[in-house]
C-alpha cells in the first residue's frame, strides 16, 4: 500500500468517527411520513418503542415550531376522528409543534430545525394536534429529515389516540459511509402531549 493512499485511508477513518461521535444523539415515532420512503401510519405501539409503519401520504411545513392554540376547525376534529357527540360537548383548541434532533445535539428540542447543525444532519417530527381539556387526538403526524447524513426511518406514527394524553415521535437510523467505513447509530424521540396541550418530549440514541 503506497504512504498516499495509507494517509487516504487513515483521513477516512478518523473523520468518519469524529461525525459519529458529534451525532450520538437522535430517534423515534409513527404516523405520517413528509418524503418518499418515509412510511406514515397511524398505529398504536409502546411510547418508546418502534411499530410497523402503514402505507399513507403526507407532506410536512419545512419549518414548524410550537404555534399558540387556535379554535379547532370542525374538518380538523373530523380528520382527526373525534367522536360526533364529543365535537359537540366542549370546546376544542388545536396546536402544531415540531420536534427536532441536529447533529451534536444530546437531546431532541421544541423548536426550527435550523442553522448549520440542522442543516448537516437534521430529523424532526411535526405534529398537529387538538384537544379539549378531557382528551387529545392527532389530526396530522409527520417525519422528515436532511444532511449528509442517509437517515432511514423505521417508525413514524403515534400512540393513545382520544386519550388524556398521547404521544407521537419516530424511530430512525442514521448512517454516513466514507470510504470503505461506515457509520450507523438507531435513535428515537417523542412528542408527549396532555388534555390541555402541554406538549413535553424525550429521546435518546437505542
Amino acid at each position: 500500500m503506497s504512504r498516499d493512499v495509507l494517509i487516504r485511508r487513515t483521513a477516512g477513518l478518523g473523520l468518519a468517527a469524529a461525525l459519529g461521535v458529534g451525532l450520538a444523539a437522535p430517534a423515534a415515532g409513527a404516523a405520517t411520513a413528509g418524503r418518499p420512503g418515509h412510511a406514515p401510519a397511524a398505529a398504536l405501539a409502546a411510547p418508546a418503542a418502534p411499530a410497523a409503519p402503514a402505507q399513507g401520504a403526507g407532506t410536512p411545513k419545512p419549518q414548524v415550531t410550537e404555534s399558540a392554540a387556535a379554535r379547532a376547525t370542525l374538518k380538523q376534529l373530523k380528520d382527526a376522528g373525534v367522536p360526533a357527540d364529543e365535537i359537540r360537548a366542549a370546546a376544542w383548541r388545536s396546536k402544531t409543534v415540531k420536534l427536532r434532533w441536529c447533529w451534536g445535539e444530546r437531546k431532541p428540542k421544541v423548536g426550527k430545525a435550523s442553522g448549520w447543525r440542522c442543516s448537516f444532519l437534521g430529523a424532526w417530527v411535526d405534529m398537529t394536534f387538538v384537544y379539549n381539556g378531557r382528551k387529545v387526538y392527532q389530526h396530522r403526524v409527520a417525519c422528515d429529515d436532511r444532511g449528509v447524513y442517509n437517515v432511514n426511518w423505521t417508525w413514524c406514527g403515534y400512540t393513545r389516540n382520544g386519550k388524556p394524553w398521547m404521544s407521537a415521535g419516530g424511530n430512525f437510523r442514521t448512517r454516513l459511509g466514507i470510504g470503505n467505513v461506515n457509520v450507523s447509530y438507531p435513535y428515537w424521540m417523542r412528542l408527549y402531549v396532555n388534555n390541555r396541550g402541554k406538549v413535553t418530549s424525550s429521546g435518546a440514541r437505542s
